[in-house]
């Protein structure tokens, strides 16, 4: 029995968090990983206390403000929406080892 509940507590604890869960240490990690590396320069610029249910929240502008790239921002922008919509496969705990 008690074999069973270890498999179920693993299942579990594969489930993808939506980003408006994330905590300020789960956007960074995205940040660190998000388009392949090609984001973590926008991580130095990320307000102190931006969690998911804020970032989820920036329209398109403030993320291109955010990377001071336009396309960088759009990419960025772009990212989290899979992500919101359940289409990304990683969670920031474990985006280091996804390799797209």
């Amino acid at each position: 029995a008690s074999e069973q509940r270890e498999d179920v507590v693993k299942e579990r604890s594969n489930v993808v968090k939506h980003p408006r869960t994330w905590s300020e240490d789960d956007v960074a990690r995205w940040l660190e990983n998000a388009l392949r590396g090609r984001a973590l320069a926008c991580l130095q610029r990320l307000p102190r206390g931006t969690d998911g249910k804020i970032l989820c929240r920036w329209p398109l502008s403030r993320f291109n403000q955010l990377c001071d790239n336009k396309q960088l921002g759009n990419l960025l922008f772009q990212d989290l929406r899979l992500h919101m919509n359940g289409k990304d496969i990683c969670h920031p705990k474990t985006a280091h080892n996804h390799r797209p």
